[in-house]
């Protein structure tokens, strides 16, 4: 049989709908940025270098966690399981893209401080001979020259 359906119990029923959906979303992002932002503070790096808070949040993410230990419900795995990903998978995945990040940065850091060097010593020969910087200007003048003729 067919019930009558009313503005106030259509009303009434999508508002608390809402809110219901409203709270599952909002506890579903705080775990999704607690996972994110853990997994990007672990990209960090100075001077080639992985930070103090980096090691600490890439350890969070390799640390295994079991349900009713103390730090359960701030673990990885917690963050996990409630967004319904798979941990392993997942660590696996961030523990990747964190290696390759400090990788990279390192990388990077390496070749910034081998071109500051070549450009330090570049600089101590032009002023130890003067006539070698001329040759040097006039070599990194000749592509120009030549792209022009």
């Amino acid at each position: 049989m067919l019930t009558e359906v009313t503005a106030a119990s259509t009303n009434r029923d999508i508002v608390q709908g809402d809110r219901r959906k409203e709270a599952v979303e909002c506890t579903l992002l705080f775990y999704r940025r607690m996972k994110e932002s853990g997994i990007h503070e672990a990209k960090r790096t100075v001077n080639g270098l992985p930070t103090k808070m980096a090691l600490l949040d890439r350890a969070w993410v390799e640390e295994f966690s079991q349900k009713g230990w103390p730090n359960w419900k701030t673990s990885f795995e917690h963050c996990c399981l409630m967004l319904r990903e798979d941990a392993a998978e997942e660590r696996a995945k961030a523990v990747k893209d964190i290696d390759r990040a400090w990788r990279k940065a390192l990388v990077d850091w390496g070749r910034k401080r081998a071109l500051r060097a070549l450009e330090e010593m570049a600089q101590l020969q032009a002023e130890q001979n003067p006539e070698w910087a001329k040759r040097r200007a006039i070599q990194e003048d000749l592509p120009l020259l030549e792209g022009k003729c």
